[in-house]
C-alpha cells in the first residue's frame, strides 16, 4: 500500500489530489496537494506533508511543537542527561546504563505490541525516531512504519535515523494526533509514547488513535506519569516538583467506547505509565 492510499484530509477525511510536484528519486520533495471535497490545500516541506490541522492549533500544542523544534537536534543527549539525573535514583550510574536503560523500556512497548512480518504500524509523536528500528525488526521489509509529529524538525532527525538503517519502508508525515490525516481501519498496531500528556486535545487524539486501527489491533499509549505507590514517597514529591508532567495520570478516562482488554501498568522505575488496549468492534 503505497502513502498515498491511506493519507487523507485531516478536516474531512476525503481523498487528496497532487495539484503540484517536484520529485527526485521517487520522493515528493516539493508540492502541494488538496482535499477534493473540502479544498484544504496542504504543502510539502522539505520532504514532508504537512497535514497538520487546524491551521490554528490549540495554544498547548504550538507551545509544545516550538519547544521540540528548538530542541531535536539535542533532544537524544538532552533525554540521556535526564534519565542520567533522575535514574541516579534509582541506580543508572551513567550514560550508557542510561542508554540501556531508555531501549529496555522501549523494547517492553514494542514486544507488547505483538507485531507480525508485513504490519503497518502508526507511530503517533514518533519524534526522533528511535522506535522505528525497533518496529522494523518485527515488520521486515513487506510491512510500513507510518510516523507521524507535529516537529518537523524531529522528523527531520528520525528521517536521518531511518536512513542510517536503511528502512526504507518508513513514511513520515507533519500532522496534529489529535487529527489524524489517515483512513479508518488502517493500521495492524498503533504506539503512541511520549507527549499526550500535553496534548491540547487528549480525549480526541485517543478517539483518532482507535479510529486508525484494524479491529482486534493493539493499541499502547505511554507517558511521564508515577505510579500510585511512587507519587506517594519522598522521592516521588521531588521528582514531581522537578518535572510537574510526572503529576500526570493515565487518561484511562477518555478512551473511546469501543476498546476492550484495557490493561494499565507503569515502567522505568515507575515513572511512565502505559496504557494497553484492544480495538473492539
Amino acid at each position: 500500500m503505497d502513502a498515498l492510499e491511506y493519507i487523507v484530509c485531516p478536516s474531512c477525511l476525503s481523498e487528496l489530489e497532487i495539484i503540484d510536484c517536484r520529485v527526485e528519486d521517487n520522493e515528493i520533495l516539493e508540492g502541494t496537494f488538496q482535499c477534493v471535497n473540502c479544498k484544504l490545500s496542504f504543502n510539502v516541506k522539505e520532504g514532508f506533508l504537512d497535514l497538520t490541522f487546524p491551521p490554528q492549533l490549540h495554544k498547548r500544542d504550538e507551545e509544545w511543537r516550538n519547544f521540540y523544534d528548538e530542541h531535536a537536534v539535542s533532544y537524544d543527549e538532552e533525554l540521556i542527561d535526564a534519565v542520567v539525573n533522575f535514574g541516579k535514583l534509582f541506580g543508572v550510574k551513567d550514560r550508557e546504563e542510561a542508554r540501556s536503560y531508555i531501549i529496555q523500556g522501549r523494547e517492553t512497548l514494542v514486544e507488547s505490541l505483538n507485531l507480525e512480518k508485513g504490519f503497518y504500524v502508526l507511530d503517533v509523536a514518533t519524534g526522533t525516531g528511535d522506535f522505528i528500528p525497533l518496529i522494523y525488526k518485527r515488520i521486515g521489509e513487506d510491512g510500513l512504519i507510518e510516523g507521524l509529529d507535529i516537529s518537523m524538525k524531529m522528523l527531520q532527525v528520525a528521517r536521518r535515523k531511518a536512513s542510517d538503517y536503511r528502512i526504507k519502508r518508513v513514511n513520515l508525515t507533519i500532522g496534529n494526533a489529535a487529527f489524524l490525516p489517515y483512513k479508518s481501519e488502517t493500521f495492524d498496531a498503533v504506539l503512541h509514547m511520549g507527549g499526550i500528556n500535553t496534548f491540547g486535545d487528549i480525549k480526541r487524539a485517543l478517539k483518532e488513535m482507535v479510529r486508525v486501527a484494524k479491529v482486534g489491533s493493539k493499541i499502547i499509549i505511554c507517558d511521564e506519569g508515577l505510579s500510585p505507590d511512587l507519587r506517594e514517597t519522598p522521592t516521588g514529591k521531588m521528582l514531581i516538583s522537578l518535572n510537574r508532567l510526572f503529576e500526570s495520570t493515565p487518561p484511562v478516562e477518555y478512551l473511546p467506547s469501543n476498546v476492550r482488554d484495557i490493561k494499565l501498568y507503569w515502567i522505568w522505575s515507575d515513572l511512565f505509565y502505559v496504557i494497553e488496549f484492544v480495538k473492539s468492534s
